[in-house]
């Protein structure tokens, strides 16, 4: 998954902070398609805070 844009990234992760309860659950209990999922979204996670990031710093060097 590519973020297009920062509001898409944001979204996201306000998506993921909603279900961290959930998350973390399933990644102890959960069965191995669920711990392969919330892995998943991780990377994702990761990928999304980079993209950010990597905007700020663009932003940052145009100045």
């Amino acid at each position: 998954m590519k973020f297009k844009c920062k509001e898409m990234a944001q979204d996201f992760l306000r998506m993921i902070e909603e279900l961290e309860p959930c998350l973390e659950f399933e990644a102890e209990y959960g069965s191995e398609q669920a711990k392969a999922d919330v892995k998943h979204l991780r990377m994702l996670q990761r990928q999304a805070y980079e993209y950010l990031d990597d905007l700020e710093k663009s932003k940052s060097s145009r100045k």
